[in-house]
């Protein structure tokens, strides 16, 4: 069984933009909700580039390609050593 849930903004993301207090705690929560409900992958966009994270088995793929220059990648949220996220 797949369990599959799409937003607009992403949990984690590799993209080098800031993030405000009130996204962090939004992700966290997020995070651990989807973790405890056994949900398979989370699908976003908003962050101008394609990503996929994996945490404590959930999928995050985000795919804000659509129209805008690209966000640069921050390669130190890109590793398996930055809290457990994977870009695959």
């Amino acid at each position: 069984r797949i369990i599959m849930v799409v937003g607009h903004r992403p949990v984690f993301s590799c993209a080098q933009r800031s993030r405000t207090r009130a996204e962090e705690r939004v992700s966290n929560r997020l995070h651990t909700l989807l973790s405890q409900f056994g949900v398979s992958m989370y699908i976003n966009g908003h962050d101008h580039s394609q990503q996929h994270i994996t945490k404590d088995g959930v999928q995050y793929f985000g795919n804000g390609v659509g129209g805008f220059n690209l966000h640069r990648v921050d390669k130190k949220k890109a590793w398996p050593e930055n809290r457990g996220q994977e870009v695959l």
